[in-house]
């Protein structure tokens, strides 16, 4: 509002105070009479005046939105990790060497280490994406495959993810519900039934803050044994992906975050 209409507002106060009605056709002479005469080079009418309690609605423009960052999910992060996610190089958890060799023929290399907890020996089994572990079954003499390492950036694996891929895209293809830390100050992806058993999926950290791994974990049920699937990072790229029973010895003992007792089977323990 410039001075001229402050002036004008003033006026019609003035009036109002001292009992004239500018809507009133009785005083409008009046009126004109006493603005052109206070505002002699203004050409004002009193019709045209608006009211004082009249307000002219004032636009403002809403502040423009920050977005928070996020990762972009695809379709498949509806599905946990589960025993339905294969590897890509054609053999699962549970298969015999026969089986294995169908699939992808002799190993480029074997070799065989005594494990106290079997009595027997667990075996590696060399391809080029990686290599495979077997285990002794309740037989002895029945191996299965207990642990698949991927370490070769040309093998796509499960829900497409490969090593080298940046962490991001791999929590991308999962599910991603933030449910904050937990006691080993991970992120926590997803948590399903929260029990001692459970279903879930963690980004660890190395002690400096940098992402280490990313781990997700089935817990299976009757008759279908619990698997974990794992992420190993390096400058927030994917350096190894291992896909390896939940409880298996080859777990236990591969992993060295085992043996140093920080890497849990549940996420919140």
């Amino acid at each position: 509002m410039n001075k001229t209409r402050r002036f004008v507002v003033l006026i019609l106060v003035f009036l109002m105070i001292s009992g004239c009605d500018i809507n009133s056709g009785q005083t409008a002479s009046t009126t004109d009479e006493i603005l052109s005469t206070l505002l002699p080079n203004v050409e004002v009418s009193s019709a045209t005046v608006v009211s004082p309690t009249t307000k002219t609605p004032v636009i403002t423009e809403s502040p423009v939105a920050t977005e928070t960052p996020s990762i972009t999910q695809s379709p498949e992060a509806l599905d946990i990790f589960t025993d339905a996610d294969k590897l890509s190089v054609g053999i699962d958890l549970g298969d015999s060497p026969d089986q294995v060799k169908t699939v992808l023929g002799e190993p480029n290399n074997i070799t065989s280490e005594y494990e106290g907890y079997f009595g027997a020996d667990v075996y590696y089994y060399y391809y080029d994406f990686g290599y495979i572990i077997f285990e002794p079954g309740t037989n002895q003499d029945d191996l299965y495959v207990a642990l698949i390492k991927i370490t070769n950036s040309d093998q796509a694996t499960i829900r497409n993810c490969d090593v080298g891929m940046d962490y991001h895209t791999i929590i991308s293809n999962f599910p991603n519900e933030n449910f904050g830390k937990n006691k080993y100050w991970e992120d926590v992806l997803y948590d399903i039934a929260p029990n001692k058993d459970k279903s879930y999926g963690v980004l660890g950290y190395y002690a400096d803050g940098v992402p280490e791994r990313i781990l997700y974990v089935y817990d299976g049920e009757t008759q279908r044994p619990g698997r974990i699937l794992q992420f190993e990072l390096h400058d927030g790229a994917v350096t190894e992906i291992i896909l390896y029973y939940k409880y298996s010895e080859a777990a236990m003992w591969h992993s060295t975050d085992y043996l140093n007792g920080t890497l849990s089977t549940d996420s919140n323990n």
